[in-house]
């Protein structure tokens, strides 16, 4: 995600399910997670929560697509820098089982 300062920004993107609501996953936990495992420019600012990841015919993650046609990508994230939503937000509701990003894969149980 293109920033000022350092040129770029990590943004992650949530999953997520409707077994459960997005306080059982919420952006301060997905933070405290990637805190304990990433070094401090890798954790992601900004988080999103989508259905799906679109995907290519070899069934990888189309990450263009994920930001097509969206005109300020930090629109429907939660920004962890200044803790706040950034509005419009598509969906809140369940937890995710798995997370993407641009550092890394993650399986949550």
């Amino acid at each position: 995600m293109p920033e000022k300062l350092r040129k770029e920004e990590v943004k992650a993107y949530l999953i997520l399910l409707s077994c459960k609501t997005a306080d059982d996953l919420s952006p301060d936990h997905v933070t405290t997670h990637f805190e304990s495992r990433l070094a401090r420019f890798n954790i992601p600012r900004f988080v999103a929560y989508v259905d799906e990841f679109p995907c290519t015919p070899s069934n990888k993650i189309a990450k263009n697509k994920l930001i097509e046609g969206v005109d300020d990508l930090r629109s429907g994230t939660y920004d962890r820098l200044h803790e706040v939503w950034r509005y419009p937000i598509s969906r809140i509701g369940a937890p995710c089982l798995t997370m993407r990003s641009r550092i890394r894969s993650n399986t949550f149980a």
